[in-house]
């Protein structure tokens, strides 16, 4: 990934852990390829949303440089317009 990306991911993790809904993320993320099933399955068995968050951010940040774009896709396609625009401006 990125620098750039990665210190954005960074910067606004706090939000993005508190405020971010996972589980349609982590669909759009396997669709797209940034992720494989099992990663998904490593999230997704977090029991709370906040771990879940944490755990994508880790895992998406060892993905490659295309893995930032699908995951503000992500946010969009999955109505979370405010943590989209937050990324999407600062690209």
């Amino acid at each position: 990934m990125d620098p750039a990306h990665l210190a954005l991911l960074n910067r606004y993790q706090f939000r993005l852990v508190r405020e971010m809904a996972p589980e349609g993320v982590v669909d759009h993320l396997i669709s797209s390829g940034i992720f494989l099933e099992h990663h998904g399955n490593e999230i997704l068995k977090k029991s709370s949303f906040e771990d879940k968050n944490r755990e994508l951010l880790k895992l998406l940040k060892q993905r490659g440089n295309s893995a930032f774009d699908k995951f503000v896709e992500a946010l969009k396609d999955t109505v979370q317009f405010e943590l989209w625009e937050l990324l999407r401006e600062q690209k």
